[in-house]
């Protein structure tokens, strides 16, 4: 399972198609759990509701939020190469972010940063993801931790790929539009 070593320094993590900040809260929850760990905790979050942005901020979890699209860019404020780790659960389907939007997810970090996110398995099986993530890795932009098929849903019979991908490049060689 790929690890990030977090004790005693500045976390930042940005929550992409945060919704309305259940994952955030989990995140954070959980970090707080972990005995003797000491860091600065920063969750920033981007969504492409405003309706949803409103519902995260009454978390009071995220330190910034910002209402975007990721299939077009990245919004302004948002600090590429400064992010130790970039989450999304269940923004990856039909209809809402596509396999273009990978390049974006990337941008945010730093270098050896993690991105761990799901992709609705009808989603991931019918659209190019696998295509895209074999280009951006075949151009140095990131190696692939893991990928594995997950229950997202049971309930509902909703299954999802579960993928993690480590950034290898330095922001300064990514040119942004």
């Amino acid at each position: 399972m790929p690890t990030l070593n977090l004790e005693g320094k500045e976390v930042k993590i940005l929550d992409v198609g945060c919704g309305t900040g259940l994952l955030g809260e989990l995140v954070q929850n959980e970090l707080s759990k972990v005995e003797d760990m000491h860091v600065d905790l920063q969750i920033d979050g981007l969504d492409l509701t405003e309706a949803m942005i409103d519902e995260a901020k009454s978390r009071d979890v995220y330190s910034e939020l910002w209402n975007a699209d990721l299939n077009e860019n990245l919004p302004e404020g948002v600090d590429l190469g400064s992010y130790d780790l970039v989450v999304s659960s269940g923004a990856f389907r039909a209809g809402q972010l596509g396999p273009s939007s990978l390049e974006h997810l990337l941008q945010p970090l730093k270098p050896g940063g993690l991105a761990c996110f799901t992709v609705d398995l009808k989603a991931w099986e019918k659209e190019s993801y696998q295509q895209a993530l074999k280009k951006l890795v075949s151009d140095g932009e990131c190696i692939i931790r893991q990928i594995n098929r997950a229950d997202y849903l049971p309930a509902l019979r909703k299954d999802c790929s579960v993928v993690v991908l480590a950034k290898t490049k330095s922001q300064d060689n990514i040119v942004q539009e």
